[in-house]
């Protein structure tokens, strides 16, 4: 009877071993926090549509100048989600501008964090790099999805 009892002494303790090595080993490839990563994410359980963020963007009182010129005062921008959008416009009248501070958060046009932008500048320095390549290396959430996944 009391060899019973040591072997099954070992495997207890065997047994908390192996969960104590699982455990240990699983921090590395722990969850990690949404604000940690560098990058809105937009896939997975902690993704803006599936927590109940709005996707719809509403701003008002939106001012932007370009040097001493008022572009915009006073106001407002709504864009429902699903939903696509184009500006029209002389030139000169900001419609370039307001992108471009939409796109820069820097409080000129106050869109929520949540949701994502991207901005192309009109004239940018082109390389050899195939269009196709540069749109997904700019996808900062796919690239960290794939590194992750090797």
């Amino acid at each position: 009877m009391g060899r019973k009892e040591d072997a099954a002494r070992k495997a207890k303790a065997k047994a908390k071993a192996a969960s104590k090595k699982e455990a240990e080993a699983t921090k590395d490839t722990a969850r990690i926090d949404v604000d940690d990563l560098g990058f809105q994410v937009r896939t997975g359980p902690e993704a803006p549509g599936k927590i109940g963020k709005s996707m719809d963007v509403e701003v008002s009182e939106i001012v932007i100048f370009a040097g001493r010129q008022e572009l915009f005062y006073n106001a407002s921008l709504r864009l429902a989600a699903g939903h696509k959008y184009g500006l029209i416009g002389r030139n000169g009248v900001g419609k370039s501008t307001m992108l471009r501070a939409m796109a820069e958060r820097d409080g000129r046009v106050p869109i929520p964090q949540h949701i994502m932008i991207m901005h192309v500048e009109q004239e940018i320095k082109g390389d050899d790099t195939p269009v196709l390549q540069s749109v997904l290396q700019a996808d900062k959430e796919r690239e960290w999805l794939l590194k992750v996944e090797q």
